[in-house]
């Protein structure tokens, strides 16, 4: 029979027995405090699906494939014929955990957290990962969280993340600790097999991070070369005035040879008439080439004239000391920049001269027979004044030289020289420093 529509009713069934009301499902909070950016989106998608019109679907978390091996993974595992092994877990500063294994006395640091990796299918997934690694990078607090990060990600580290872990290692002390020299050799070698892909930043960075961890490991020497060869390839054009200091400074701090690599950043920089060179960078160029022995002696003249002609406007003590250094051991005569630097040490006072800058100036200006006794006497009233605190053996026996060859006698400071000499009962003295005296 046909159903009657009743006057002021809706059709449909009755309200007991319509469609119930979808619930409303609350999002959990998810605390995760390594998670950030796609990973964390993902892990609250997991635990609560999206609702999408009558239906609902759950984000999954991407696949992960091909895990790279981690450090620890080399090592044969518990309960193998080889040696015993113990370990415990410890947190890092990024919030994961650290399995610490220990084989034959030497510690092994495993994270046991997923590591950060694309899905293998998606340039999209895998560029997030990337930036989410770049930012764990800047994080990491220690030298164990930089090495476990790339160890963990080795498969996604680029050359920007290879930059930026070798920058931070070079200011950690710990760097050349030997339990880190597993994971210090795979990062040279996976730096080394990017490096074609380097451009002058990270070269610089790289090479630069590299020689200031002060890394006591036999590859040093030919990791810091294949960055040579690979910058003298690639040719300098582009490099600024900071990226071409910071890769010849590498090389003379680690005692790396390279006259092609000093003979392409010397020609780079007269190219480039030192514009945009600071005080610093000036300063540490000449260093580094005295000091790595790759003496120019146009790329001294060049250096000197444009310290001239800025006025040594924004030089340090150490700068002001270290550039004088350079060119007396050099033996290249620059009487203007000699006399530039007298007049701005005057000009500032020697209250912020330590030891080393004052032992090294007085001997810089002796050294190249320039001898300012105005200089020379206000050195000598500074060091007794300090009463010579600090000042090791050799920068004794420097001054004392300094001021002899020069003419200069001021007894208070030959006096002060001898009680120090006394007290210190020539303890760490080598007999070239006592002769000099």
């Amino acid at each position: 029979s046909r159903q009657v529509r009743m006057p002021g009713r809706k059709r449909g069934p009755p309200p007991s027995q319509g469609r119930a009301a979808r619930p409303v499902i609350p999002h959990p909070r998810v605390h995760d405090p390594a998670a950030t950016g796609y990973r964390k989106r993902a892990a609250i998608s997991s635990a609560c699906p999206v609702i999408i019109g009558r239906g609902s679907r759950s984000i999954p978390k991407p696949a992960v494939k091909n895990a790279t091996p981690r450090i620890a993974d080399k090592f044969p595992r518990e309960g193998s014929h080889s040696p015993s092994f113990h370990k415990h877990e410890l947190s890092d500063s990024t919030g994961s955990h650290l399995r610490t294994i220990v084989r034959d006395g030497s510690k092994i640091f495993q994270h046991t957290r997923q590591p950060v990796r694309g899905n293998g299918r998606s340039d999209k997934m895998d560029k997030r990962a990337q930036i989410e690694l770049s930012g764990m990078i800047s994080e990491a607090n220690s030298s164990i969280d930089l090495l476990k990060l790339f160890a963990d990600n080795e498969a996604i580290v680029n050359k920007i993340h290879l930059s930026n872990l070798w920058n931070k290692l070079g200011r950690r002390r710990d760097a050349s600790n030997p339990r880190f020299a597993l994971g210090i050799t795979q990062m040279m070698q996976r730096t080394t097999d990017l490096i074609e892909t380097c451009g002058p930043r990270e070269l610089a960075n790289i090479a630069h991070g590299a020689a200031k961890a002060r890394l006591d490991l036999g590859e040093t020497g030919r990791f810091l070369k294949a960055i040579g060869i690979a910058t003298v390839s690639r040719g300098l054009h582009g490099f600024k005035p900071q990226e071409l200091v910071n890769i010849v400074w590498a090389f003379a701090t680690a005692g790396v040879n390279d006259d092609k690599l000093f003979a392409a950043v010397s020609d780079e920089a007269l190219k480039q008439q030192l514009h945009g060179f600071k005080p610093q960078e000036l300063t540490n160029m000449v260093w580094s080439f005295e000091k790595a022995g790759a003496r120019n002696k146009k790329l001294y003249i060049a250096v000197a004239n444009e310290a001239v002609k800025q006025k040594l406007y924004g030089f340090k003590p150490q700068e002001l000391s270290n550039i004088v250094w350079a060119f007396a051991r050099a033996g290249v005569r620059a009487c203007k920049l000699y006399t530039a630097v007298a007049n701005e040490i005057m000009k500032q006072g020697l209250h912020c001269f330590n030891s080393q800058d004052l032992a090294n100036t007085v001997w810089a200006f002796a050294t190249a027979c320039v001898h300012n006794k105005e200089l020379f006497v206000a050195v000598a009233e500074e060091a007794v004044r300090q009463n010579l605190r600090g000042f090791k053996p050799q920068e004794l026996a420097n001054m004392v030289w300094a001021f002899a060859t020069a003419g200069v006698r001021v007894d208070k400071l030959y006096m002060a020289v001898a009680n120090e000499i006394v007290r210190q009962r020539l303890h760490g003295f080598i007999p070239q420093n006592i002769s000099n005296m």
